[in-house]
């Protein structure tokens, strides 16, 4: 009976802590932040301008592009000179994720992405953020400062197939190790998931690239328009003999 006193406190204990860390997340921002992490990613899958912004040519694309990211930027630092470093117990595990996102896309201020991470750091050591998250945050603030990316999270893609693979990376051969020690799945595993999201996104096709089979039809168009005009030269000359 003590025992199950015991654990019933224990039980009600939990429960509570729970709820109060639950009520102290700033649900207003957890929303704010949702609604700019919608735009960050409108942003970031259209290359080219969507349908719902077809009137815009490529230039005005990635200027509203970029004034999302910079827009972005401003309010996240806003939110870390307030807060420092938001972690689960003031935006919970969704919203630290979705402020991750914004900083993650600040390309264009490397400064403060680097000032974040280092804030970032002192959270996740307390178990209060995401160390995946810490490890893109680290990746992409080594290339953004001239370094090379630690954990590989950062790649490029194979114009012809779509293949993924890490940009400079230090140590390649331990990767793996690296990965795993913040809960990153091996790298094998992450560049075929990578490229098969990027081909979903990039190819009609499956097995090549839209940009490889434009570039093939070029060649084929070309090639076409080449014979033509060999034909009628030798038609010409073919005449002048006769003539």
């Amino acid at each position: 009976m003590i025992k199950l006193c015991r654990y019933g406190l224990l039980l009600f204990i939990v429960s509570s802590q729970i709820a109060q860390a639950q009520s102290n997340i700033d649900t207003l921002l957890v929303k704010e932040l949702q609604l700019r992490f919608e735009a960050d990613q409108f942003a970031a899958n259209n290359a080219v301008p969507p349908a719902s912004h077809s009137h815009l040519s490529l230039k005005e694309w990635k200027a509203t592009k970029d004034s999302i990211y910079r827009s972005n930027q401003v309010r996240a630092e806003q939110i870390l000179n307030k807060y420092g470093y938001p972690g689960y117990d003031v935006l919970g595990k969704n919203g630290t994720y979705l402020y991750f996102a914004l900083v993650q896309h600040a390309d264009h201020d490397p400064e403060f992405q680097k000032r974040a991470l280092n804030m970032m750091r002192h959270e996740v050591e307390y178990q209060n953020a995401s160390p995946q998250d810490f490890a893109f945050l680290t990746d992409r603030v080594e290339l953004n400062t001239g370094g090379k990316q630690i954990y590989g999270t950062q790649v490029t893609y194979n114009l012809i197939s779509g293949k993924a693979s890490p940009r400079s990376t230090i140590d390649p051969d331990q990767i793996n190790e690296r990965r795993a020690k913040v809960g990153l799945e091996p790298i094998e595993t992450y560049l075929a998931d990578m490229t098969d999201s990027h081909m979903k996104n990039n190819s009609v096709t499956g097995g090549v690239t839209n940009v490889a089979l434009l570039l093939l039809l070029g060649l084929s168009l070309a090639a076409i328009f080449l014979t033509i005009i060999v034909r009628k030269v030798r038609k010409r000359k073919s005449r002048r003999l006769f003539s």
